[in-house]
């Protein structure tokens, strides 16, 4: 589909864009003594309607999600392409549905994890997991809960509901990406695939689990080759750190190289995640036509989310400043 089509959306997207907080402010925010003082500075932001909410100091990640949640649905009713939204929303619809299985086979109420996507409602997930039926779920949607039914009837574990919502999750984000025909969306997705196996096959690793089950729970989606990776599974971390130095990755690997041991620090692994997709995202702020801006401006929101959470938790808990500080992503406003 062609650029052109988002020629009146950007112009929407950079106004968001504008009230993103830049580095400078999580910095000063990390440096406030206690956490009354961290969440005072968010009062002349867009978070400052929920700081004085009564049990803010409680539920503050729910209501930094609130926000989240307003730019999801702002982003779909505008996007001329849903499939470009789902690209980034579709974690939180996979883990939503992870979460409610868990739930109605474990007979608990885990409402206050769910994360609205900006499109499936809490009550439609419900619904079909319990009915296996729906008319508002289609698609991947409704044939992983389906799947995930049959697993669990066959072989009576939960852990399957991970494994097969997973599987399903990639699919749906490939399928997603290649279907807006976008080479630069496409890029995105791929990397995103690739480092998320890359964590996959380090914990496996730790774990000392087998090939076999490494298979089951890697992406076939991403770049870099599915049995190749299952692969490793016997061998030492270090035999792993040395092909993952011959792959496209190899600088960010480097960052996260132990200086002692010469392994890959695993702690960071996600925060360097975060940053290569943000990373990726920069060449939007230079666009003024195609996809790229929207999707920016998802991750960089999701970013923002993290890092306030991060150190509102940080300050609260009275966490040394520069563990916090180790753990910040980069961010898409500066």
């Amino acid at each position: 589909m062609s650029d052109l089509i988002y020629n009146q959306v950007n112009p929407l997207v950079r106004i968001e864009e504008s009230n993103l907080l830049p580095m400078a402010f999580f910095e000063d925010m990390l440096n406030q003594p206690n956490f009354e003082k961290g969440k005072e500075c968010l009062r002349q932001t867009v978070y400052g309607d929920f700081i004085d909410r009564e049990d803010f100091s409680l539920r503050f990640e729910t209501y930094l999600r609130n926000e989240e949640e307003r730019l999801f649905k702002k982003m779909y009713g505008i996007a001329p392409e849903k499939e470009v939204i789902d690209i980034f929303s579709l974690r939180y619809s996979y883990h939503n549905l992870k979460l409610l299985t868990k739930a109605y086979h474990t007979n608990q109420n885990l409402d206050e994890y769910f994360l609205y996507d900006g499109y499936l409602t809490k009550e439609s997930i419900k619904n079909a997991i319990a009915t296996q039926t729906s008319n508002s779920l289609t698609g991947y949607f409704l044939e992983s809960i389906q799947d995930v039914h049959r697993e669990i009837m066959n072989y009576k574990e939960l852990r399957v509901i991970d494994i097969v919502y997973d599987r399903y999750f990639f699919m749906h984000l490939k399928q997603s990406a290649e279907t807006v025909r976008y080479p630069e969306v496409l890029a995105v997705v791929n990397t995103f695939i690739d480092l998320t196996n890359i964590s996959t096959v380090i914990r496996g690793i730790r774990e000392k689990q087998t090939a076999n089950f490494l298979e089951t729970v890697l992406s076939d989606q991403g770049t870099l080759e599915q049995k190749k990776l299952a692969s490793f599974a016997s061998e030492k971390l270090a035999v792993f750190t040395e092909y993952l130095l011959t792959t496209d990755y190899k600088e960010m690997i480097r960052q996260l190289l132990n200086k002692e041991t010469g392994e890959i620090d695993i702690s960071y692994l996600h925060r360097e995640r975060d940053n290569q997709m943000t990373a990726k995202y920069q060449t939007a702020k230079l666009q003024a036509f195609g996809p790229l801006p929207i999707l920016a401006l998802l991750n960089a929101k999701d970013t923002e989310v993290k890092n306030i959470s991060l150190i509102l938790v940080g300050l609260k808990n009275n966490f040394p400043k520069e563990v916090i500080k180790e753990r910040i992503r980069k961010t898409y406003a500066d």
